[in-house]
This record gives C-alpha cells, sequence and structure tokens, in this order.
C-alpha cells in the first residue's frame, strides 16, 4: 500500500522548498518597499525661539538677546547639518544717518521669496557649524543650538534671520526660519 516514511520525506522536502521561497519572496518584497519608501534627500523644519533681558555691563544698560534655534529632522533618512548662518537686524529706531529712503529702494514690499529690506545689520554669525561642533540628527528627533548676542538698550525691534543645511556636491539644500522680535516687549510679531 502507501509507504507512510516515503510520503513524510516528500513532505518534509516539499515543505523547506516552500519555506525557503517563501523567504527569497518575502527578501525581494522587503527591498521593494524599502526602495518606494526610501527618501533621498534630509526634510528638516528650523524654529527660532527668542526671548531678551536687560542686562548691566560695565555700568551701562544692554540687552542680552536669547535665540535658541531648534532643527528637527522630519524625514526618514540622518540629518547631517554643515552650513547655518545667523543675521539679525535692527528694525526700530533706524540707526542715525541711515535713510528711510535706503530701506524704500531696496524693497519697500517684500513676498514671501524676494528680497528683504536691508535692515542695518547689527549682529550676524556665520559658519556656525564650522568649529567641527555639526550636528547628525536622527529622524523625528531634534537639536537645539543656543545663541547670545548684546544688543544696545535703545533697540526695541529686530529681525532675526537662521538658516541650516547641509552642502553637496550638487550644491547645498537647507531650511531657513525669519521672524521680527518685540525686544522692549519680549513677543515675537507677527
Amino acid at each position: 500500500m502507501f509507504n507512510l516514511a516515503a510520503i513524510q520525506e516528500w513532505l518534509t522536502a516539499i515543505q523547506s522548498l516552500v519555506t525557503i521561497a517563501a523567504i527569497i519572496i518575502g527578501g525581494f518584497w522587503g527591498l521593494k518597499l524599502y526602495r518606494q519608501n526610501r527618501e533621498k534627500a534630509p526634510r528638516a523644519e528650523v524654529d527660532v525661539r527668542v526671548n531678551s533681558r536687560p542686562i548691566t555691563l560695565e555700568s551701562k544698560k544692554y540687552t542680552l538677546l536669547h535665540l535658541k534655534v531648534v532643527i528637527h529632522n522630519r524625514g526618514k533618512v540622518l540629518l547631517k547639518v554643515d552650513d547655518g548662518l545667523i543675521r539679525v537686524h535692527q528694525i526700530d529706531p533706524l540707526p542715525p544717518g541711515f535713510s528711510a529712503d535706503a530701506l524704500t529702494k531696496s524693497s519697500a514690499v517684500r513676498t514671501t521669496r524676494g528680497p528683504a529690506p536691508d535692515w542695518p545689520l547689527i549682529a550676524e554669525q556665520k559658519d556656525i557649524f564650522s568649529d567641527g561642533n555639526e550636528p547628525v540628527i536622527e529622524p523625528t528627533l531634534k537639536d537645539e543650538l543656543v545663541f547670545d548676542m548684546i544688543l544696545e538698550s535703545r533697540i526695541k525691534r529686530v529681525d532675526c534671520y537662521v538658516y541650516a543645511g547641509r552642502k553637496t556636491s550638487k550644491g547645498s539644500i537647507g531650511w531657513g526660519k525669519e521672524i521680527h522680535y518685540d525686544v522692549q516687549e519680549g513677543k515675537v510679531l507677527l
């Protein structure tokens, strides 16, 4: 009749072949999904938090402007940041000798991507990551950088611009954030 040992041997062989085929198909399926969902370029969001407080240095009154730059990796790839810039422009009051005509000639009306008025530059830090302190941020995580600047106490409003990015062989990719801040009232202006 039926040889049960031979049938069991055939079934074990078939089971082994089906298992091997399933592992191979699963591997290809996983690779296909990885390639479909993979992001080649990083995605990030830059936020700037500002506060200020009066300080006295050598019996003169100043304002300490404290900027916290938050870089949040919104992508699915590791984010390496090696390029950055911070600029603080004085909006109010305009310094002596600075004419309002200079602003209207440069760009009185600004679009979202257009040139900004040439506000007087009061503080700038280029290459904020040049000291070898380049953040490498895992997906969904964030990193914070802190910068302090001392301003003359007469300054009422400033424009703060922060840029963080990555230099690549094809140029650079980056993210920026600009806010107007009322130094005396301690609030961000919309």
